[in-house]
């Protein structure tokens, strides 16, 4: 239902009006959960956490890096990972460093001097149209559409 804003051909106030509510009411949810589990989260688990989102940051660019390199530069095995992972964010490793990549994406998208094939390279992608796939199945728009909806927003 709350896709169904990105699919039509034309944006009108009131969709582009919904389709801001609902980001403002997803990134609040989000905002709550975080706050809710880092209230919960012991020492060791947060260190872990922002080592994981330093360890994925510096190397979100190489097309090469997943899940086992993540194990290597911890140190630790994939299942356990795996499981701190899913505690903390309710997704698989290779789901967050996706996750990751795609937020960095939408960074990239912000600057309209970029191509859609330069942006998929920078985050780790050497196919543009995978990418693109991808970045649509994950946002449930595609970059071009994402692109063009910031560019108005701003106008």
């Amino acid at each position: 239902m709350a896709f169904s804003v990105f699919k039509t051909r034309s944006f009108t106030n009131k969709n582009h009006t919904i389709w801001l509510v609902l980001k403002t009411l997803i990134i609040e949810n989000i905002i709550y959960n975080t706050n809710t589990y880092n209230q919960k989260m012991k020492l060791p688990d947060k260190k872990f956490i922002a080592m994981t989102i330093e360890i994925i940051e510096a190397n979100y660019d190489n097309k090469d890096f997943g899940c086992p390199e993540l194990c290597e530069a911890l140190g630790m095995s994939r299942s356990h990972i795996h499981r701190k992972i899913k505690k903390a964010f309710n997704t698989s490793t290779s789901g967050f460093i996706l996750q990751i990549r795609m937020e960095k994406a939408k960074e990239f998208l912000m600057q309209k001097n970029q191509k859609i094939s330069s942006i998929a390279h920078k985050v780790g992608f050497s196919d543009a149209n995978y990418f693109s796939r991808s970045f649509s199945t994950f946002y449930g728009i595609s970059p071009i559409r994402y692109r063009q909806m910031l560019m108005k927003s701003r106008d």
